[in-house]
């Protein structure tokens, strides 16, 4: 009887596999049978990354040393030296 239902569940798995792939190929191909044109591919160079991630990390850090400072300065916040 096991032996049964694993036959089953792989003919099943087989089924949703071939479906998958049927998916894909109608992905690639036109009804008429020409392929799709390759999709367009946008180019990130490190350049570009530097770009928009450097400014945003010195920010930050300009932005949180000025927190800093400000709550020290009006005792907020006292990083206190405990010695133990």
């Amino acid at each position: 009887m096991a032996s049964v239902r694993s036959f089953l569940q792989l003919v099943k798995t087989q089924k949703n596999l071939s479906s998958i792939q049927q998916q894909r190929f109608m992905s690639i191909v036109r009804e008429s049978g020409a392929l799709e044109n390759p999709p367009h591919l946008t180019r990130f160079s490190i350049s570009k990354v530097m770009t928009v991630v450097l400014p945003f990390i010195f920010g930050g850090a300009y932005i949180s040393k000025s927190v800093a400072a400000f709550l020290e300065e009006n005792d907020i916040f006292v990083p206190s030296d405990d010695d133990d």
